[in-house]
């Protein structure tokens, strides 16, 4: 009977020992599994960064432009229209509901009497290249505002600019703006003491272009902005201390 005690004795010893070394092998085995997994995801995190940044990237929603029928401004609805519409994968309905939307006065009536459908969509957008896209038209619309400037010597800062912009604009649509009209365009808007600058440099011996006009007036502008910006009220130089004078006094020389 003692021997039998003993015997079971040692067998239940026996089984705690396997146990704790199942549970120190069990510990040993989850430590390892939690380095691979960490391993493993490192690893994935490192392949594909740029797919999960592409898919939780949330442009802000810009409001659609919209359209009068002034040809001058067609270019710039219609890239604005192309990029956030027309290129994207929508029915046609959908991108044709939009359009008229977008469209006002003149250019509302243009395509009135077609019907909102699907397969209008192309015949629309034509209609509108057609009568407001068309290069020749945009250009025409563009001289006719260059040339209806007026001449504003205390605001000659913004006819310059004015100038300019349209310029620009029609150098973008391949126009030669090198001809004698730009260049007295341009000087008949300006002020005196601008034109006098001018015809110092055309005296310099250097050959004068348009190019050159152009960039002396806006450099000119700069530099008139730069001045403004740096140059205080005297006033505000002056100590306030100084600022009060007793009557009998003379005021400092700089007053």
């Amino acid at each position: 009977m003692v021997n039998d005690k003993q015997g079971i004795l040692h067998i239940i010893n026996s089984s705690k020992e396997a146990i704790i070394t199942l549970n120190l092998n069990y510990d040993d085995f989850e430590l390892a599994l939690q380095r691979e997994k960490l391993t493993v995801t490192k690893g994935k995190e490192v392949e594909k960064p740029s797919s999960i940044y592409h898919s939780t990237i949330n442009l802000p929603q810009l409001p659609l432009p919209t359209f009068s029928g002034d040809p001058k401004l067609w270019r710039e609805f219609w890239n604005s229209f192309n990029a956030a519409i027309h290129l994207q994968g929508i029915p046609n309905i959908q991108k044709l509901t939009y359009l008229t939307s977008c469209l006002k006065g003149e250019a509302l009536e243009a395509i009135r009497g077609f019907d909102i459908a699907p397969e209008n969509y192309e015949l629309i957008r034509q209609v509108l290249i057609d009568k407001y896209g068309n290069p020749a038209t945009i250009k025409k619309s563009l001289y006719n505002e260059f040339y209806s400037i007026q001449r504003n010597d205390r605001e000659w800062k913004s006819r310059v600019e004015a100038m300019e912009k349209i310029l620009r604009q029609l150098e973008a649509l391949g126009e030669d703006l090198e001809h004698s009209s730009i260049e007295v365009t341009i000087e008949s808007r300006l002020p005196p003491w601008i034109l006098d600058k001018v015809y110092q440099m055309k005296t310099e011996g250097e050959t004068w272009t348009i190019s050159k006009l152009r960039q002396f007036l806006m450099v000119l502008i700069q530099r008139n902005e730069e001045v403004n910006r740096n140059q205080k009220p005297r006033q505000e130089l002056i100590p306030k201390e100084h600022l009060i004078i007793k009557r009998g006094e003379k005021p400092p020389p700089y007053l």
